[in-house]
This record gives structure tokens, sequence and C-alpha cells, in this order.
């Protein structure tokens, strides 16, 4: 008797499927990412905003929720609310990171 096991994936929700559209962006780089960030007297790198942003989506946080944005705060800005350049900067590196998440590659750059 052969037995075969299959791995079933979910299919993709709409709003993950609306989220990849928005999600196209210009590549962020570490370099700029991390020199906008110390000019903004945000005491992390891009790398370490990077690796938490991983964990909340990974660890179930909602796509359309702007909650991280607080979380953020809390976690690497003594919970002061980010400057409106600053915000620009994180929404454009959450934005990316849900892309890199959502490919079929998994290619976290």
């Amino acid at each position: 008797m052969v037995i075969n096991r299959y791995i079933k994936v979910a299919p993709v929700s709409q709003t993950i499927q609306n989220k990849r559209e928005q999600f196209v962006e210009k590549q962020l780089d570490y370099d700029s990412v991390s020199n906008k960030l110390s000019q903004q007297g945000v005491i992390v790198d891009a790398a370490e905003v990077h690796g938490i942003l991983c964990g909340m989506l990974c660890g179930g946080m909602s796509l359309t929720d702007q909650k991280w944005l607080e979380a953020l705060s809390e976690t690497i800005n003594q919970g002061e609310a980010f400057s409106d350049p600053t915000q620009h900067l994180l929404n454009s590196l959450f934005n990316q990171t849900c892309q890199q998440l959502l490919e079929p590659e998994f290619a976290l750059n």
C-alpha cells in the first residue's frame, strides 16, 4: 500500500491579493534606510526594523491593521510618535517586507 502525503496550501485570501498589488514599490536598500533612520533620531538600523517587522508579520499581525506602527514606536522609539518622513520610510519598509514574505520564493533582502 502506497501512501502519498501532500501538503495543502490554503488559497491566498483576497486581502492578501489586494495588498500584494499595493506593495509594488521601489526596492529600498540597507544603507539608505539606515542613514534616513539615523538622521531622524531612530536608534536602530534597517536590519533591526526589518527583523521586527518580519517577526510581527510572521507572528500573525494583520496586513491591514496599522497598529504595527504604534508597536514599532514602543519597541524602537521609546513610545514617541515617528515624524512624518520616518513614518513614510517605515511604511515603505513595511510594504517591501510584506511583498517579500508574499513572494513564492520567500526572498528576504
